[in-house]
């Protein structure tokens, strides 16, 4: 995903569009079956402490005059635990897009809001909603006193003024020269969720980074120590059209619209 705009920031959930995917995999037949089994990995349940919250729900809308396969609709409610509602795409676009649209914003926590556009064709028979909401609190927290305006490298030139996060504690920490790297990892208290992020050791390094990863195993971490942290605040947004990103690793579709 993020090689089709290098020049800009990336966010996005693997496994929302994983499970989308993996209900359509249920209706699927013939060659687009086969390329979607071919290249699809199913995600794990969900997971819920006082600490971490991770939410995931999935849900199909349908057009009134559309009728899901018995199957389809089985494995959709059984394994996915995913809402079917009938909306009138047809006589009330308006109102089916403001349906959709408010049930993404319910299961996100009203974090995400408008998703499906209003431009949505009429014609449009059924779709397929997945949401992800996770919050969790710093194991380590980051003092609020010690955050401070401070330049952030965006390249080797550029330089923004913007609020870093500081911090001195042991954390995972590892240095890469496969990646030319340093990896830093940041658990989230009371289970086993993390971030791990990973910084060039080149202001410049980011795009020779990215070319160079290519799974998980080179960003593990086996080592702690204590680190002296600094990280700026952000906020990412984005929308992602997934339909031509997917033919690039055989899945086609002649009509579908994933973001």
């Amino acid at each position: 995903v993020f090689r089709e705009d290098a020049s800009s920031n990336t966010i996005t959930s693997p496994l929302s569009l994983e499970v989308v995917l993996g209900m359509i995999v249920q209706g699927a037949k013939g060659t687009t079956k086969t390329q979607m089994q071919r290249s699809l990995y199913l995600p794990s349940d969900d997971d819920s402490n006082e600490n971490i919250t991770l939410d995931l729900a999935d849900a199909a809308f349908l057009a009134l005059d559309f009728q899901l396969e018995s199957i389809f609709q089985k494995v959709a409610s059984d394994d996915f635990k995913a809402s079917t509602t009938n909306v009138d795409f047809a006589g009330d676009t308006s109102g089916s897009v403001d349906a959709v649209n408010k049930w993404v914003e319910d299961h996100t926590h009203g974090k995400i809001t408008n998703l499906v556009p209003a431009s949505l064709n009429p014609s449009t028979k059924l779709v397929l909603v997945n949401a992800v909401y996770f919050k969790g609190l710093w194991d380590v927290k980051f003092n609020s006193s010690l955050t401070k305006k401070a330049p952030f490298y965006v390249d080797g030139k550029t330089t923004l003024e913007t609020d870093l996060m500081n911090v001195y504690s042991k954390f995972g920490y590892a240095e890469s020269d496969e990646l030319g790297a340093k990896l830093l990892e940041l658990k989230y208290k009371g289970g086993d969720a993390r971030l791990v992020i990973i910084l060039p050791d080149d202001k410049d390094g980011l795009d020779d980074l990215e070319s160079k990863l290519t799974n998980m195993n080179q960003v593990a971490i086996t080592d702690t120590r204590f680190v002296n942290v600094t990280i700026p605040k952000f906020k990412i947004e984005q929308t992602i059209k997934y339909t031509e990103i997917l033919k690039k690793v055989s899945i086609k579709f002649d009509k579908l619209l994933l973001l």
